[in-house]
């Protein structure tokens, strides 16, 4: 199915952490994770790259149902735990990782700050310029976590790792240009200027990769070309074989 890498439980969740992402997950109608329901059908397949407490991947589960499949990656292992415990709750298949992505396999430190999980990252001079804590955990790269011919129905893929996303994208090559799927992300000037990479470098590797549009705007309803700006702090890059 897909390779498992560091996929074993680490760490435990508290009772109060688990009822509060089923919550949320169960309530989550309204903002982005509504682009899933454009994107994912039955026997689909969605990648979760940073899904800290999990909200898009369960909100994804029960779209691609007992068919499809959901792959969370999540580097810090309580919420990595936590997302394998709710995602228990819904019929899709699932695989957790418990590892960061990078273009290189080894280990990194991450970079927690106690104020919000969500902000946790690789890259010191944006996650750990506030009180944190630090970690060492795996770094694998896409191409060694995934086999496309084994993942069903279309891929779509969420990812949002503080910066860490070209290299992420480097290290994905040859997914990307197996499954060409669908990428939601977040870009962030600063992050990815504190990571050695600007907005202009992440664009400029989505068209290397076949990316030439995108959605943006407050609804990710609205398609671009895929230029040397964009405006949308969050877009969806669509690869040129995509059906308009």
């Amino acid at each position: 199915m897909v390779r498992d890498c560091s996929g074993r439980r680490r760490g435990r969740c508290s009772a109060e952490s688990l009822r509060s992402a089923q919550f949320i997950a169960r309530s989550f109608t309204t903002g982005f994770p509504r682009i899933l329901k454009r994107f994912l059908r039955a026997g689909d397949t969605f990648i979760d790259v940073g899904s800290n407490h999990g909200t898009f991947a369960i909100t994804a589960a029960p779209l691609v149902g007992p068919e499809g499949l959901v792959v969370a990656i999540e580097p810090q292992a309580e919420l990595a735990e936590l997302i394998r415990r709710s995602l228990e709750l819904y019929g899709a298949r699932f695989i957790v990782h418990n590892v960061a992505c990078g273009d290189w396999m080894g280990t990194a430190r991450l970079y927690v700050p106690h104020a919000t999980s969500g902000s946790a990252g690789l890259h010191p001079f944006f996650s750990a310029i506030s009180r944190h804590r630090a970690t060492i955990v795996p770094l694998v790269r896409l191409d060694d976590l995934l086999l496309p011919e084994r993942l069903p129905g279309r891929v779509f893929v969420k990812l949002d790792i503080e910066g860490s996303e070209a290299g992420c994208l480097a290290g994905a090559r040859d997914f990307l240009a197996s499954a060409r799927p669908a990428i939601m992300m977040e870009i962030n000037p600063t992050a990815l200027e504190v990571a050695g990479s600007s907005s202009a470098g992440l664009i400029a590797l989505l068209r290397e990769f076949g990316y030439d549009r995108y959605l943006g705007g407050p609804d990710l309803d609205r398609e671009h070309a895929l230029t040397g700006r964009i405006d949308s702090f969050n877009i969806v890059a669509l690869h040129g074989s995509r059906t308009r």
